[in-house]
């Protein structure tokens, strides 16, 4: 509980005194707001409805079409039709002074399409930026706050700088975004509330703005960024091509230009499919897991040794550090396991969630609350505090009512819903 309130203590004077609260807005160079309909329409999602069910019987199902929010009764949770397949969701990570809270969705315009990597076709999309008044005594479904259009292709990870300020008469953030083609855009976002004073909008209008250029573009020569991860002003991405690239995007707003930090060649044996650093504080200490199943940890003040702390038999093996409470992390294991590593050193794992023989495919630890959150191919979503492992809760499963007849191979192929994506706030 000590190390808990230090690191309380800290992030909040590192949050109000930084360099990337003083980024500028170059709203006229980077962005353009659109208000024609036909204009508007060639970057939205499909208008896809889907029936959902929100009881155990299945009973009352409601259709639900595209933008449509609706809160599920008794669960304090909402559902969101985007419209399209999602692949990269993250919370703005300041709250301004009404409690809102912004989610920024990216992924696909429908979800029957599929696409390549490195595909730099002219693709037209979009990130929805979603508003939650959490201030209101009745509580209310989120609502379409801001869509940003954008030409540049399929959005395959997005993150918020931790450290960028959510201003009303400034900024809603910094975005790192990975697109299509492998690159990393650099986006300072203006606040919606900012373009309706400017643009003499109403507050119930939805806000099209559409990129004209990023702040700027990260990207090696021939190679692709599968995934990223902030550390502060710091942005690690791990490549196809098994490498680690880090870039100090605090000194880059101040030059106007991609500054790199370090380069680290040949770290695993596969692609890097999975980056995280061990705390949101500034350390150096930086983890990564390439498709071999390979887990390994890396000092910056010396990245060029890295350190193998185990392996498991899984293309993709989700991590999250958990920084200032213990020495350690999280990983997703090959048998649906959530473990919690609890040294830098070796392998000494203790499992924390069981997904049901489903593949863990994201991991989040919340630093403020001390709480674990996993969710996997069969639909479940477990979460447990890491301070007491007698104690967890399982979410309601999506996944579909199984037979004992079948073995857990077949009976686990076709669930209702695969999730891919937590995060906390």
């Amino acid at each position: 509980m000590k190390k808990w309130k230090l690191f309380l203590e800290e992030y909040k004077d590192l949050v109000k005194d930084n360099e990337i609260i003083n980024t500028p807005l170059y709203e006229q160079e980077e962005w353009d707001l659109i208000v024609s309909k036909t204009e508007i329409e060639a970057y939205l999602s499909s208008e896809n409805a889907v029936q959902v069910s929100l009881s155990p019987d299945q009973k009352d199902s409601l259709t639900m079409k595209r933008f449509d929010a609706i809160e599920a009764p008794n669960q304090n949770a909402f559902v969101i039709n985007t419209g399209g397949s999602i692949w990269a969701v993250d919370f703005v990570p300041r709250r301004d002074k009404e409690n809102t809270q912004y989610l920024a969705i990216g992924g696909y315009k429908s979800t029957d399409e599929q696409h390549l990597l490195g595909d730099d076709s002219n693709y037209h999309s979009m990130i929805q930026i979603w508003r939650y008044d959490g201030s209101r005594k009745v509580s209310t479904p989120p609502k379409l706050d801001m869509c940003i259009l954008h030409e540049f292709g399929i959005i395959t990870e997005l993150k918020w700088c931790p450290l960028s300020s959510c201003d009303e008469e400034g900024k809603l953030g910094i975005l790192a975004v990975i697109i299509g083609d492998g690159s990393v855009y650099i986006l300072v976002i203006p606040h919606p509330n900012r373009v309706r004073q400017q643009r003499g909008l109403k507050e119930d209008n939805v806000i099209y703005l559409i990129i004209k250029k990023p702040r700027f573009v990260l990207k090696l020569p021939k190679s692709y960024n599968l995934c990223l991860s902030w550390c502060q002003g710091l942005l690690a991405c791990g490549t196809l091509e098994g490498t680690i690239v880090v870039w100090d995007i605090s000194s880059s707003l101040r030059a106007q230009q991609p500054v790199l930090l370090a380069h680290i060649p040949e770290v695993g044996k596969a692609g890097i499919h999975s980056i995280c650093w061990t705390s949101p504080l500034d350390r150096p200490f930086l983890l990564s897991a390439d498709m071999a199943g390979f887990v390994y940890v890396h000092d910056l003040r010396d990245p060029f040794l890295k350190h193998e702390v185990t392996r498991t038999r899984s293309m993709h093996v989700p991590l999250s550090g958990v920084g200032h409470h213990l020495e350690g992390f999280l990983y997703g294991d090959s048998e649906g396991n959530c473990r919690l590593n609890a040294t830098f050193h070796s392998k000494k794992s203790i499992p924390m969630t069981y997904s049901g023989y489903g593949h863990i495919w994201s991991i989040d630890f919340c630093h403020f609350c001390q709480k674990v959150a996993s969710v996997s191919s069969t639909g479940d979503v477990l979460y447990q505090l890491r301070c007491d492992n007698k104690i967890f809760h399982y979410l309601k499963t999506t996944q579909a009512d199984l037979s004992s007849a079948k073995d857990y191979q077949n009976a686990l192929i076709d669930p209702v819903a695969s999730l891919h994506k937590v995060i906390h706030t």
